[in-house]
């Protein structure tokens, strides 16, 4: 394990889940790369990374939507795993300690 940093947009909204008299939220974070190759084309990779944040979130929950793009940091975990199909790929897992909102679109309800 080790610590990462993401950027990116979240997949869907945030959940917050209750087990056995602890919360947690868990989202998904998208992360776009983009690069041009050789020819000037450009290219994009997106890689999905689960998030999982212990405690309910605190005031920041209701703000974690599909869409929004935040910070998160925290320790990773790489699972491999096969898919239905039978194809191999890899699993990015997030264990969030720190979360940052990157932009949020004014509304009278928000904080400021």
């Amino acid at each position: 394990m080790f610590i990462s940093e993401v950027i990116g947009n979240i997949g869907s909204d945030a959940v917050v889940r209750d087990i056995s008299g602890k919360k947690f939220v868990s989202f998904s974070v998208a992360h776009t790369t983009r690069s041009r190759d050789q020819y000037g084309n450009t290219t994009e990779s997106t890689l999905w990374v689960s998030c999982l944040w212990y405690g309910d979130g605190g005031g920041l929950f209701q703000y974690l939507k599909r869409g929004a793009k935040v910070f998160v940091r925290g320790r990773t975990t790489i699972k491999p795993f096969t898919r239905r199909d039978g194809s191999f790929d890899v699993g990015v897992n997030l264990d969030v300690s720190e979360i940052q909102l990157c932009d949020m679109k004014r509304d009278d309800d928000l904080p400021e």
